[in-house]
């Protein structure tokens, strides 16, 4: 599994687009579903955001050691920058900074992106 980050319009897609094959499964714009997740649920969106990403990685983690093809996961930095007020939005970019930090921890290799330049800040190969 690959980790793929960086700010928005940062060219991350075309990164991997430009140095991954199509042997590569690529989840887009992680940050998006992570979002969903949390306007689903009132109480605790960043337990449920975490629980679903921890399912995805056992998932993708066990298909790639049965032979299926290497995933790609590609995701905002959603982070950086001003705090915002609204505490929704407070507790989606926690949330997304905690699902990364599940990604990457189990991922081989995690890149960030910026001005379309990749730099490797995980590489376990």
């Amino acid at each position: 599994m690959i980790l793929v980050i960086g700010g928005a319009y940062n060219g991350k897609k075309e990164y991997v687009r430009a140095n991954f094959g199509e042997e590569y499964f690529v989840i887009e714009d992680y940050h998006k579903s992570v979002r969903e997740l949390c306007e689903r649920e009132i109480e605790e969106p960043k337990l449920l955001a975490a629980e679903y990403t921890k399912k995805l990685i056992s998932s993708l983690l066990e298909e790639e050691q049965c032979g299926e093809n290497e995933t790609i996961i590609i995701c905002d930095e959603v982070g950086s920058g001003l705090v915002p007020m609204e505490r929704f939005e407070r507790e989606y970019r926690e949330a997304v900074g905690r699902c990364c930090t599940l990604i990457a921890a189990q991922a081989r290799k995690v890149i960030r992106v910026y001005a379309g330049i990749g730099r490797i800040i995980k590489n376990e190969e």
